[in-house]
C-alpha cells in the first residue's frame, strides 16, 4: 500500500500553501511593526518638541523670531539650566538645533561659540507670530500667540 504521485503532489502543494501563507503573514506583521515604530518615534519627537516650546514660549521674557526658522528667547523655561536662560531653536538643513546659555546677557541672538544640541531631523519646521488674521515669520515678541508647523502637524503656543 503506497501513495500515488497525485496524492503526494496534493500534500506537497497544500503544505507549501500553508507555509507560504504563514511566512507572508509573519513578514507583513514584521514590516508593519517597523513602520509603526518609525511613526511612533517621529510623533514622540514632535510631542517632545511641542512641550519644550510650550514651556519656553510661556516663560519668555523677551522673544525674537527670524524668518520663521529661528526662535530666540530669554525665558524661564530652559531645558538644561534653572532660572532665566537665553535659548534658541534654529532650523537649518532639515535639522533642528537648540542652544541654551545660562546667563541672559548680551544680544538675544548671540551665542558665540556655544555648541548646539541636535533635537532631531524634521522635514519642515516653521514658526509664525499670529497677529489677528496674519501669520508673521518675523517678530520681536509683541504678539501673544505663535503657530508652529512641524512635518505637517500644526500647534499653537501662547505667552
Amino acid at each position: 500500500m503506497g501513495f500515488t504521485l497525485v496524492e503526494v503532489l496534493v500534500v506537497v502543494i497544500l503544505l507549501s500553501l500553508v507555509l507560504s501563507t504563514v511566512l507572508f503573514l509573519y513578514k507583513s506583521a514584521f514590516d508593519a511593526s517597523g513602520t509603526l515604530l518609525k511613526e511612533s518615534e517621529r510623533l514622540e519627537r514632535i510631542s517632545s518638541l511641542y512641550w519644550d516650546l510650550t514651556r519656553a514660549v510661556y516663560g519668555a521674557k523677551r522673544l525674537k523670531l527670524v524668518n520663521g526658522t529661528e526662535l530666540y528667547l530669554i525665558t524661564t523655561g530652559g531645558k538644561f539650566y534653572r532660572g532665566v536662560v537665553k535659548a534658541a531653536y534654529v532650523f537649518k538643513n532639515r535639522t533642528l538645533y537648540y542652544y541654551e546659555f545660562p546667563y541672559p546677557y548680551g544680544s538675544i541672538d548671540d551665542f558665540g561659540s556655544q555648541k548646539p544640541v541636535e533635537l532631531g531631523r524634521f522635514e519642515s519646521f516653521k514658526v509664525y507670530a499670529v497677529d489677528g488674521a496674519n501669520l508673521l515669520p518675523y517678530s520681536y515678541g509683541r504678539e501673544r500667540l505663535f503657530r508652529v508647523e512641524v512635518e505637517g502637524q500644526t500647534f499653537y503656543l501662547s505667552r
